[in-house]
């Protein structure tokens, strides 16, 4: 139930993700073109929606073990 739960509004938001037992990681690959704020503010709201989803289940999203981890090349930091 938890991982149909959250993978449909992971979808919803067009961003990949995997599941690891009980954990998830969501990822994407950004163009030097994509708007950082726009990523920022997509991402912060499929995490909010996931959050307000499982808390309506009894279920908890751990604020400590979520964290966003950016990757760039040094010639497009």
């Amino acid at each position: 139930m938890y991982i149909k739960l959250v993978s449909e509004i992971i979808k919803r938001y067009n961003i990949k993700y995997h599941c690891y037992a009980d954990d998830t990681g969501v990822y994407m690959s950004l163009k030097s073109c994509d708007k950082w704020d726009d990523i920022s503010s997509s991402t912060e709201a499929c995490i909010e929606d996931i959050s307000t989803r499982m808390n309506s289940n009894m279920l908890k999203l751990n604020e400590i073990k979520t964290e966003l981890i950016v990757f760039s090349s040094k010639h497009h930091a």
